[in-house]
């Protein structure tokens, strides 16, 4: 686990995209990047908070907007989808509990989830 981000500037954007979403909305228990064992290069972006109360394509084209307004295009991360949780769920639960303590409260970790199945993730705001 590393805080590198040296082959991923584009992350340091995104964390600009949770810094907005937070402010306008409130916080998030997760907003992260991951990228799939069966499906390299390309990259989803997951983010779970209370305030998220549809999941919808409203609620999809609201962070789809934000990207495009902090992430430089072309992107040397592919984003294939976004995809929006409740805090319960057990992804996220599972995801937040293999963190330690210090990433959960600042900072972007750059760790790989073999046992979900994915091969590379950037978490850029976790809290529990």
């Amino acid at each position: 686990m590393t805080n590198d981000l040296d082959d991923f500037p584009t992350v340091v954007h995104f964390s600009k995209v949770a810094q907005e979403v937070e402010s306008e909305k409130g916080p998030n228990a997760l907003f992260a990047l991951f990228e799939h064992d069966d499906n390299p290069g390309r990259w989803d972006l997951v983010v779970a908070a209370d305030w998220i109360t549809r999941t919808d394509r409203s609620t999809i084209n609201y962070f789809i907007d934000k990207i495009r307004r902090y992430v430089p295009q072309p992107s040397p991360m592919n984003l294939s989808g976004v995809i929006v949780l409740k805090p319960t769920d057990h992804f996220v639960q599972a995801v937040l509990h293999s963190l330690p303590p210090q990433s959960q409260r600042q900072g972007i970790v750059h760790k790989a989830f073999s046992s979900l199945g994915l091969s590379d993730a950037y978490i850029i705001t976790a809290a529990p």
